[in-house]
């Protein structure tokens, strides 16, 4: 990344990607040769969009993780998306920086609208992972940060809203333990849906995940 210093001011775009071939072990070997992710990338001053191995931003089996690392707070001052590609699990720790530390505190990037992690199922951890058991870090992001959050399978090229199914997990959690079928507030207009008139019909995430509108259901 040192090669692009000439252009710090100037760049917009910038994507680091790694040749993928059928051999996983030899694109684990080309992640491996990254041993000093980047402190901070606030140099790049009008970079829109970041598309990078997260062993850039940091390397969660190192050392001297988390202190050696490329933080939230550290990204271009502008950066409006954000794709890593081939994830850590740690990346839930390393995302949650974008959280202020205080209710009176501002965003750490006031541009900044979407992460999207990139996986590859024998490199790094699998989008699976992500879209199973969601953590509510990706929910927070969406709906008091304004960052909306995918995971995306290289392999299958399936896409996933993380706040939506984080959504979706928690309303059926609340659902089959005897509450409400909205809890704290509504999803979507019932109007014509028999999601919310039915109790006998069991809740579909599928059906759940077809609308924008999002409320924390366990507030």
């Amino acid at each position: 990344m040192d090669q692009i210093e000439s252009m710090q001011e100037c760049l917009e775009t910038l994507a680091i990607t790694l040749e993928t071939t059928d051999d996983e072990s030899e694109l684990e070997w080309l992640l491996d040769m990254v041993t000093s992710p980047k402190e901070s990338l606030c140099h790049l001053t009008n970079l829109k969009h970041l598309v990078l191995p997260q062993v850039f931003l940091f390397n969660a089996e190192s050392s001297t993780w988390p202190s050696k690392s490329c933080q939230p707070k550290d990204l271009p001052p502008k950066l409006e998306t954000l794709e890593i590609l081939y994830p850590q699990e740690e990346v839930e720790e390393w995302v949650a920086g974008f959280v202020p530390r205080r209710t009176d505190q501002c965003k750490t990037h006031s541009t900044f609208r979407k992460i999207t992690l990139k996986c590859r199922d024998e490199v790094g951890t699998p989008a699976s992972y992500f879209s199973t058991e969601v953590d509510r870090i990706w929910w927070e992001l969406t709906t008091n940060q304004g960052i909306d959050t995918y995971t995306i399978c290289q392999i299958q090229e399936s896409s996933s809203n993380l706040a939506e199914l984080w959504y979706a997990e928690s309303l059926l959690k609340t659902h089959s333990e005897g509450g409400q079928d909205e809890p704290g507030g509504k999803w979507r207009d019932d109007t014509n849906s028999d999601v919310a008139d039915d109790d006998d019909e069991p809740l579909d995430p599928v059906d759940l995940l077809e609308t924008p509108d999002l409320v924390d259901p366990m507030d």
